[in-house]
């Protein structure tokens, strides 16, 4: 489509996984569908994160993100959505793929890898008592129920801290001075997301 362009991405390799196995069962086009969920959530990421990464900060997550096992991506978005989203991320300083990678996460979390960061939310409490509706709610604002459970009981679903929880490399923001003297990959949590269970034993810490 001519108002379209196609992006390349790099994207955690268990989060892929189920995102696609998702995708396919509930028989959605992949590509449109995430137009529509990323077109929602750039707007809470300008709103959520009033702080500039500095360029170090920016590096460092970024370096997070490709220490862990990831694939590349592509996926056709509209013009103007790519415009926008590459005006915020410039506007905060975060890198996309560390920001689309946070979105996947969530849209392809089961319990088990919410449990391991710590998330606890209900089941889908306040939707509508009709079928459809509910299923659009679902569908189109699919992280509600972990945004307001977030927003109950932390902060803002993008300053949320996912770094002694999960992955620095799905992090949006980072002060300068919580910027560690050394990182490595948590390797019960990469397990925890899918990723074999030998994977990270012989990453050298930096």
């Amino acid at each position: 489509m001519k108002n379209q362009s196609k992006i390349m991405i790099t994207v955690l390799t268990p989060v892929l996984s189920r995102l696609n196995t998702k995708i396919e069962k509930l028989m959605l086009r992949r590509d449109s569908y995430l137009n529509s969920v990323l077109s929602l959530e750039i707007e809470y990421l300008e709103k959520e994160i009033r702080d500039r990464n500095s360029d170090q900060a920016r590096d460092y997550l970024l370096s997070q993100l490709k220490a862990m096992p990831t694939k590349s991506m592509s996926i056709a978005l509209d013009k103007k959505l790519i415009t926008r989203i590459d005006t915020v991320c410039k506007k905060i300083n975060v890198a996309r793929d560390c920001w689309i990678n946070r979105i996947l996460f969530f849209l392809a979390a089961e319990k088990a890898q919410l449990n391991a960061i710590g998330i606890t939310a209900p089941p889908h409490e306040s939707l509508s008592t009709n079928p459809l509706d509910a299923a659009s709610e679902l569908i189109f604002d699919p992280i509600f129920d972990c945004r307001d459970w977030i927003e109950k009981n932390s902060s803002s679903f993008y300053k949320w801290d996912l770094r002694n929880q999960l992955l620095v490399g799905m992090a949006c923001y980072i002060s300068d001075s919580d910027l560690p003297s050394t990182s490595c990959p948590e390797v019960d949590l990469l397990e925890a997301l899918g990723a074999s269970p030998n994977y990270g034993k012989d990453i050298t810490c930096n």
